[in-house]
């Protein structure tokens, strides 16, 4: 399903990088993977977004106020519900097809007193705990 061998791995550190890449895909008829750091989950923000908190404050895509990203052919646009507001709900549905997300603004939700916890059993423990039960 992936190309595990690209032709050519791009580290960009400006916008003028990522123009750059994009003007040399677009040149020799390349196709972009775009993936950015972290544990890059393409287009978590950008695709709705599961995480721990949904139920409380929906999905990631949820609080999203505005994206700036740099289209095919190097613009620079900002994407929000009262600036391209057509292109800003596509990204919600669509990720990142429609070019490279350089900034994401998100409301800022109070949590108040949050609580997370995690059951480690031994392996003879877990075996017992997640077997299946007759019934």
């Amino acid at each position: 399903m992936i190309e595990r061998r690209p032709a050519v791995i791009v580290q960009v550190e400006s916008h003028g990088d990522i123009v750059a890449a994009l003007e040399f895909a677009r040149t020799h008829d390349l196709e972009l993977a775009i993936r950015g750091g972290g544990h890059s989950v393409a287009g978590l923000a950008l695709g709705g977004g599961s995480g721990w908190l949904e139920r409380k404050l929906g999905l990631a895509c949820d609080g999203l106020l505005s994206v700036e990203l740099i289209t095919a052919d190097g613009r620079t646009v900002t994407a929000s519900e009262g600036e391209n507001a057509e292109l800003f709900w596509a990204l919600h549905a669509a990720g990142g097809n429609f070019g490279v997300v350089t900034e994401m603004r998100f409301r800022v939700s109070d949590l108040g007193t949050t609580t997370l916890g995690m059951l480690i059993f031994a392996d003879d423990r877990a075996r017992r705990s997640c077997a299946p039960t007759a019934t």
